[in-house]
């Protein structure tokens, strides 16, 4: 071997590789309620390494009437607990599945929901998920669906959700 393909094999043994899953809420497996605020979907997370993951996720979501007054938080229940706690009435540490909030974008009469990497700190998995049938929510801050001003219901996102191994 070459001190040039021993360098290449070094390089890329160095790399992990990382992995991105595409939930697009018209492909979900089944919805609940109206719009796409509830979909759940199905995967087999074998095609990961069962190691620990940072999580990242991003959000583009279709037009919505969105004026920016209230919060729209994105649920995710993979079936591993995530090190993300929620604080509330109690002193407890309550595990929770949020895994970011979404920012109005508004132009002109039009407007839309979206996370961009960064918008977002990322989560972290202690292995891979187990899961194989998953629910997303999109909720506002009282914990109901998200829905846009003068909306019955949310429209169609892509979420990416990209699992680097850490």
């Amino acid at each position: 071997m070459s001190s040039l393909d021993r360098e290449f094999q070094s390089l890329s043994t160095d790399k992990q590789a990382s992995y991105t899953i595409v939930l697009n809420s018209l492909n979900a497996a089944t919805r609940t309620g109206t719009g796409a605020n509830i979909c759940s979907y199905m995967f087999n997370w074998q095609v990961l390494p069962d190691v620990p993951y940072e999580v990242h996720m991003t959000y583009m979501g279709e037009l919505n009437n969105v004026d920016a007054t209230t919060v729209a938080m994105v649920f995710c229940d993979l079936g591993v607990p995530p090190n993300v706690y929620e604080a509330r009435n109690t002193t407890q540490a309550l595990s929770s599945s949020y895994i970011g909030f979404l920012e109005s974008y508004i132009v002109g009469a039009n407007s839309f929901l979206h996370a961009e990497e960064g918008t977002n700190n990322p989560f972290y998995l202690n292995g891979r998920p187990r899961l194989q049938e998953f629910t997303v929510r999109i909720t506002d801050n009282a914990g109901n669906p998200f829905t846009a001003s003068g909306a019955s219901a949310l429209g169609e996102y892509v979420i990416c959700l990209h699992f680097v191994p850490r």
